[in-house]
């Protein structure tokens, strides 16, 4: 599958609108979530597309920083980054925010 990256590979901005539960992970219990960019663009990520230091799972509102990717599928976010995770900016320093 062709991957295209979007925005010269910068990180995007946005929110979580949406959560759809799917079949993945070892439970079963995986979710499929729908991040609205800044820009109004709308964008999918799998739950392993999320990286942290705790729990893959997102909540509607979270705000998010992610890479923007096109495939055949549409739209994509991956590497997607939780903001609001306790010590982000500790954890993530060259991720901050962008000048």
């Amino acid at each position: 599958m062709t991957r295209i990256v979007l925005n010269d590979a910068r990180f995007l901005a946005g929110r979580v609108v949406e959560s759809v539960r799917g079949g993945g992970g070892q439970t079963g219990k995986g979710s499929t979530y729908v991040i609205e960019a800044e820009d109004g663009q709308r964008y999918t990520c799998d739950y392993t597309d999320i990286v942290t230091e705790s729990f893959r799972t997102m909540r509607n509102g979270d705000r998010v920083r992610f890479r923007p990717l096109a495939d055949m599928l549409g739209l994509q976010a991956t590497h997607v980054i939780k903001l609001d995770e306790p010590g982000f900016e500790e954890l993530y320093p060259e991720w901050g925010p962008q000048q």
